[in-house]
């Protein structure tokens, strides 16, 4: 690697950070001390919690004034940005691809812009039907979300942002002329794409509660299902499902309810989860379904441990993890009077090496997407075959993206690798070879002198963790490489390859970017993902300390060269790295970070988290959330790693004030100055969408750790 510009510049970056202990404004405190269950849990910084808190508002948005002045003084930022801003520029990225009645609908990502809203005709001709940037307004960023074409692909259904808040307005788009249609529905939860009825003539969507019977403290409670005729009012759309409505599907406040209705199916599916692997299942006839007293079956309870279906006609897919962790394919007969998942036939049994992550079903077959070592693969099962097929792809990689229409043969997939951008592809069974669709994304560099080591390092209990180590090729274990570990840990979630020249960039900087592969995740499996939540959260904690480790011993770097880096519920397993080993780091990057999981109650989807994390109101639940809790890590007198704390205002997914008490007592506890910056947002909610706002975000965390990590 080539160190000579840290050498060099020793005294600037010594010059930059110095005297970075004032920290900007002093938080005060107050003695407040929560007492339950046997458990004592000091919370000075209680205050900061809650909506519309003034106090709080003020001091974060100091913070923030004050951690963009020390970034901006870093030596390496107008390099990094300069950099970055380029390669943001020069890539373009396609997503979320669709077909569907004849035509191919997908967001277009370039020039470091929001994405864009295209459609390709049948003839290949490409058109603009939502520029995000015509809708700019002073109430924030406009953003593509979600969108659902009709069957036919005669209209869109697009959920837009404003601030990254994800709270949506959906307007619906005539496909051919690119106008709006009148119909507009608002506080709808962004991820939450319309299903729409076979015939195209409405749609069902789930909505937040009204205003007037909105949780304050949590307005992702109590939502509903409702459905939407096109040219009708929306006020007097029925609500399907909601809390109290129909005691065939009980509904806790928490639990967000959907009714998905697919074209080539007779059957409605009433569909009830959260921010949990698991999903509850329930069938009606759509006719029925429609009716708030409808008749529902349910026949998938949590306890079955389903994490994903597909319907075709009567035959209904599942992916079941009850009693097989990596995974089988399920097939039930809804026309039989008594369909259950417990005589269900078993198409494609459990296998020890790869893990099923996905299912999607066309015309002709399903099609199954299997993980071995972070790869995928896909197999396809005949509607009336059973024996699986095994597609042949053009190259390892991680396939994000399974997509199909209902009334045509084949998917279209994505493969990316992580110095391979992504392709789409199309497959057909009467086509032939897979048809590059050139939909996919550009490259704006030869990454073809990064290598990525796939590995595995020791966890405290000896568990053997994967973990993904990208370097250069002519890199040396020299102990000078400053390296970002990134983790995750939680949900399920697998870190797969993935092509991201931003990242790669650091990379081709001389510096190592890795990837812990911890427990929680799913990489291998959902005994993987048990053995890493709840009570078992520590597992995933040590797992990534492990691996901090194991590059330490390898002689990639040392601990005062290594940077912590994750985001969400990766706060939890970051901030509990650093607090546990403080000396294993020499920075930590924690992007809008779950970092004070005790006080979920008082949070604005907290009670979402409850199934992966803990309920605080059982002793159990509490002393799960208090064992993983980095704010209650904390000890006055240690001496952490520096941090930067990256927090968007807008964020409805993890509230700001859990960074705001974290960084808080973090000041508050060191002996030694180290830097603790806040990097925060007006305009982003939980995570940046726009590719020059994601370079620029970048930009300052590398040269924050380069900053920080001599």
């Amino acid at each position: 690697m080539n160190i000579s510009w840290l050498l060099s510049c020793g005294w600037l970056v010594a010059a930059a950070v110095a005297g970075a202990g004032d920290f900007g404004p002093v938080a005060r405190t107050s003695e407040v001390v929560d007492r339950s269950f046997g458990l004592e849990l000091p919370d000075p910084y209680r205050w900061m919690e809650g909506e519309q808190n003034a106090e709080f508002s003020a001091w974060i948005n100091a913070q923030g004034a004050y951690g963009r002045e020390q970034l901006d003084a870093l030596p390496r930022l107008g390099h990094w940005r300069t950099k970055l801003e380029a390669v943001s520029r020069a890539v373009t990225v396609n997503r979320h691809q669709q077909p569907m009645g004849g035509r191919i609908f997908f967001l277009r990502l370039q020039a470091g812009r929001e994405g864009v809203l295209m459609v390709r005709d049948a003839d290949g001709t490409e058109r603009i039907l939502f520029d995000p940037a015509a809708e700019q307004s002073d109430r924030g960023t406009a953003a593509v979300t979600e969108f659902s074409p009709s069957p036919d692909g005669q209209r869109i259904a697009v959920n837009i942002q404003r601030g990254g808040a994800e709270i949506t307005r959906v307007v619906v788009i005539d496909v051919a002329q690119t106008t709006p249609l009148p119909d507009v529905i608002d506080d709808v939860w962004g991820e939450f794409a319309v299903s729409w009825l076979p015939d195209g003539t409405g749609f069902t969507y789930t909505q937040l509660a009204p205003a007037s019977e909105r949780s304050k403290e949590d307005p992702l409670l109590n939502e509903r299902a409702r459905l939407h005729m096109l040219g009708t009012p929306t006020e007097a759309d029925p609500i399907l499902l909601s809390r109290g409505l129909n005691d065939r599907v009980p509904l806790e406040p928490h639990e967000f309810p959907s009714i998905a209705v697919d074209a080539d199916s007779p059957w409605a599916v009433a569909v009830v989860g959260g921010a949990r692997p698991q999903l509850r299942l329930c069938f009606a006839p759509i006719a029925q379904a429609k009716e708030p007293k409808a008749p529902w079956r349910c026949l998938v309870g949590y306890e079955d441990n389903v994490q994903d279906y597909a319907l075709h006609g009567s035959r209904l897919y599942l992916n079941s993890k009850a009693g097989a962790p990596n995974g089988r394919v399920l097939l039930v007969d809804l026309a039989k009077q008594f369909a259950s998942i417990a005589n269900a036939r078993v198409l494609v049994p459990e296998s020890k090496e790869a893990v099923i992550t996905g299912l999607v079903s066309s015309a002709d077959a399903i099609y199954v997407r299997r993980m071995h070592r972070g790869l995928d693969g896909i197999l396809r099962i005949g509607h009336r075959e059973s024996v699986p097929k095994v597609l042949s792809l053009p190259f390892p990689g991680a396939a994000y993206l399974l997509a199909t229409d209902p009334h045509a043969e084949g998917l279209v997939f994505t493969l990316q690798g992580w110095t391979r951008p992504r392709t789409a592809y199309r497959y057909a069974p009467k086509m032939g070879p897979l048809l590059d669709l050139h939909l996919g994304g550009s490259s704006p560099a030869d990454y073809s002198s990064i290598i990525a080591t796939e590995t595995t390092a020791k966890s405290t209990d000896g568990t053997l963790v994967p973990i993904s180590i990208l370097h250069r090729s002519d890199a040396i274990p020299d102990r000078r490489h400053l390296v970002l570990i990134e983790g995750y840990g939680a949900y399920g979630t697998s870190l797969q390859p993935r092509f991201d020249p931003v990242l790669l960039e650091w990379v081709m900087a001389g510096h190592i970017y890795a990837i812990a592969h911890v427990r929680g995740g799913g990489e291998k499996g959902d005994k993987w993902r048990i053995d890493g939540s709840k009570l078992n959260k520590d597992k995933g904690i040590e797992d990534f300390i492990g691996c901090a480790r194991m590059l330490v011993r390898s002689g990639w770097t040392s601990p005062s060269r290594t940077t912590a880096t994750g985001g969400s519920a990766g706060g939890i397993l970051v901030g509990g790295a650093i607090t546990r080993t403080p000396k294993q780091f020499g920075a930590a990057i924690i992007r809008a970070g779950e970092l004070n999981p005790v006080r979920l109650i008082a949070a604005k989807n907290g009670e979402n988290q409850f199934a992966e994390l803990g309920d605080p109101r059982t002793r159990e639940g509490l002393e799960s959330l208090a064992a993983m809790d980095p704010y209650q890590r904390i000890r006055s007198g240690e001496e952490y790693p520096a941090v930067l704390l990256i927090v968007g205002l807008n964020d409805n997914r993890v509230v700001p004030w859990a960074s705001g008490k974290f960084g808080a007592r973090l000041m508050a506890s060191v002996p030694k100055p180290r830097p603790v910056w806040f990097r925060t947002d007006t305009d982003m909610g939980h995570f940046s969408t726009a590719l020059g706002k994601q370079a620029l975000e970048s930009a300052d965390a590398y040269a924050f750790a380069e900053a920080v990590n001599q």
